[in-house]
C-alpha cells in the first residue's frame, strides 16, 4: 500500500481520535459518561447521534447494497433520516423533561418496574444485531488498506473501538461525533460527485443498469416499505438516540441537535448509492463490499484517496462505539445498578460500563468476521425493526400519558414480549433475514391488549375475592 495513502488515513484517524480523548478527560461521573450530565448544547446530541447511526450501513454497506440492487440502498440513510425528524419534532420535548438516562427508565414510568429489566434486554439484542455490520465494515476498508489476513484486522478493529469510546463516553461520542458529522459527510459527497461526474452523469448508469435500480421499491415494493418503515420507527426506539436527546441542556438544544442530524442523514447516503451503481458498472467483478473502498483506491491519489478512506473508516468505528455505549448504560443502570448493587458509585459504574464495552465489542467483531448476513446493511434493516417492533408500542402509550388507560405492568409487558416473539418466529419460520417490521406491530399490538386484559381481569379478581 502507498505511502500517502496510508498517511491521509491516519491524519484523519489521528484528528479524530485526539478530539474525543481530550474532550473525554473531563468526565469524572457515570452521568457524565452516559448522558453528558444533561448539559450538551445541539452540537454535542447531533453528535452523539450521528456518531451511533451513520456508519458501515450508511457508508460501505450502503455502496454495497447499491452495486446490488441500486437505489434502494438509500431506504437506511432515508429512513433515519426522517425517523430523527420525527424523534426531533414530537419526541424530544417528552422524552428529556423526565431528566431521566434510558428509556427503560422513562417505559418504566408508565408500565412499572416489572418491565425495566425486559426493556433493557430487548434493546441491548437490538441495538447489538447492528454492531456486527460496523465492524464487517471495518474489517472490509482495513483489508483493502493494509491486505493483512483476517485475524490481525479483526484484532486492531477492535481496538479501535474500545479506544474510541471506552475515554468520555457520550462527552467524547458527541464531539467526535460533530466533527465526524462534518468530515464524513464531506467525503460521501465528493465520492459521490466523483462518481457521476466519471460516469458523465445519471443518464449513462440508467442506459447501463436494469430500470429497477433506479426505483425506490426496485428490490419489491413491500420488503422496500418494511425495510423503510423499520427505519425510521427503529430510530424512535434505540437507546443510544434517545441519549442524545436526553444528554441536552434543555429541550431547545435537544431538538435542534436531532434535527439537524436527521436533515444531513437524508441526503448522506446518496453519496455512496452512486459509487455502487458507478462500481456495477465500470468494475463488475469485484465484491460488492469493496465497492466503496476500491472506488477511493482507484479514483483518487494516493493521499486524498487516504483521506476519504480514513473519513469513512472513522464513520464506522465512532458509529460501532456510539451503539456500544447505548448497551453499556444500560446494562449499568437498569440491571447492574438496579438488581445487583444499588448503592453504585461512580467509579464503580464507570467500571462495570466499560467492561461491557469491552465484551460487546470483542463479541460483535468476532460475528461482524464470519458471513452471517451477506449485505452488511440488513444488519440494520433487522436491528431497526426488531428494536421497533418490541418498544414503539409501549414508547406510544408512554408518550400519550393519561390520555389513555393502556398503562397498565400486563399491557407493557405484552406489548413487548409480542412484538418481540412475532418478529422472531417471522424470521425464523417464514422469512429469515426479513425487517418483519409490520408482523412484529400487530404482534405488539396484540399483545399489549392481552396483557392489559389479564391484568384488569386479574385485579377485578383479586378485589372480588376480598369482598367475599
Amino acid at each position: 500500500m502507498q505511502t500517502g495513502m496510508i498517511f491521509g488515513v491516519a491524519m484523519v484517524i489521528t484528528i479524530v481520535a485526539v478530539t474525543a480523548f481530550v474532550s473525554g478527560l473531563r468526565v469524572r461521573s457515570t452521568r457524565e459518561f452516559t448522558v453528558a450530565g444533561h448539559r450538551a448544547g445541539w452540537p454535542i446530541v447531533s453528535g452523539i447521534i450521528v456518531g451511533a447511526l451513520v456508519g458501515g450501513s450508511s457508508t460501505v454497506g450502503t455502496a454495497q447494497a447499491a452495486f446490488v440492487y441500486g437505489l434502494p440502498a438509500w431506504w437506511f440513510t432515508l429512513g433515519a433520516g426522517i425517523g430523527c425528524l420525527i424523534l426531533g419534532t414530537f419526541l424530544v420535548r417528552p422524552l428529556h423533561q423526565t431528566g431521566l438516562e434510558t428509556l427503560p427508565q422513562y417505559l418504566t414510568t408508565a408500565f412499572g418496574q416489572p418491565i425495566r429489566p425486559a426493556v433493557a434486554v430487548s434493546d441491548s439484542i437490538g441495538i447489538f444485531i447492528t454492531i456486527p455490520g460496523q465492524a464487517a465494515s471495518a474489517i472490509t476498508l482495513l483489508t483493502v488498506l493494509l491486505q493483512w489476513t483476517l485475524p490481525p484486522i479483526a484484532a486492531l478493529v477492535a481496538v479501535l473501538i474500545v479506544i474510541y469510546v471506552l475515554t468520555g463516553g457520550a462527552i467524547s461520542a458527541g464531539v467526535a461525533g460533530f466533527l465526524k458529522l462534518l468530515i464524513a459527510f464531506a467525503a460521501l459527497l465528493v465520492l459521490g460527485a466523483v462518481a457521476l461526474f466519471l460516469a458523465g452523469g445519471v443518464a449513462p448508469l440508467h442506459q447501463a443498469l436494469p430500470g429497477k435500480y433506479f426505483s425506490l421499491f426496485g428490490n419489491g415494493f413491500w420488503k422496500d416499505l418494511e425495510n423503510g418503515v423499520g427505519i425510521v420507527l427503529g430510530v424512535l426506539t434505540t437507546q443510544v438516540y434517545v441519549q442524545a436527546v436526553l444528554s441536552g441542556r434543555n429541550a431547545s438544544q435537544a431538538r435542534i441537535g436531532t434535527l439537524l442530524a436527521g436533515l444531513g442523514t437524508t441526503v448522506f447516503g446518496l453519496g455512496g448509492v452512486a459509487v455502487g451503481m458507478f462500481m456495477r458498472v465500470h468494475e463488475s467483478d469485484i465484491a460488492p463490499a469493496q465497492a466503496l473502498p476500491l472506488f477511493a483506491t482507484h479514483y483518487f491519489s494516493p493521499l486524498m484517496g487516504g483521506v476519504m478512506l480514513g473519513a469513512i473508516l472513522i464513520t464506522v468505528i465512532t458509529c460501532a462505539g456510539g451503539l456500544v455505549l447505548g448497551i453499556a448504560t444500560m446494562v449499568t443502570r437498569d440491571l447492574y445498578q438496579q438488581y445487583v448493587h444499588p448503592k453504585m458509585g461512580d467509579r464503580e459504574g464507570l467500571l462495570v460500563a466499560r467492561t461491557v464495552i469491552v465484551v460487546v465489542v470483542l463479541a460483535a467483531v468476532l460475528i461482524g468476521a464470519t458471513d452471517v448476513l451477506k449485505l452488511i446493511i440488513n444488519y440494520s434493516f433487522l436491528a431497526f425493526a426488531f428494536r421497533a417492533d418490541a418498544m414503539l408500542v409501549p414508547l406510544l402509550v408512554a408518550v400519550l400519558g393519561n390520555r389513555t388507560s393502556l398503562r397498565s405492568t400486563g399491557a407493557g409487558l405484552g406489548a413487548l414480549l409480542g412484538g418481540m416473539t412475532a418478529n422472531l418466529f417471522w424470521n425464523l419460520a417464514i422469512e429469515p433475514g426479513g425487517a418483519a417490521i409490520f408482523i412484529g406491530l400487530a404482534g405488539s399490538i396484540a399483545g399489549l391488549l392481552a396483557g392489559h386484559a389479564l391484568t384488569i381481569n386479574g385485579k377485578n379478581y383479586v378485589e372480588h375475592q376480598t369482598i367475599r
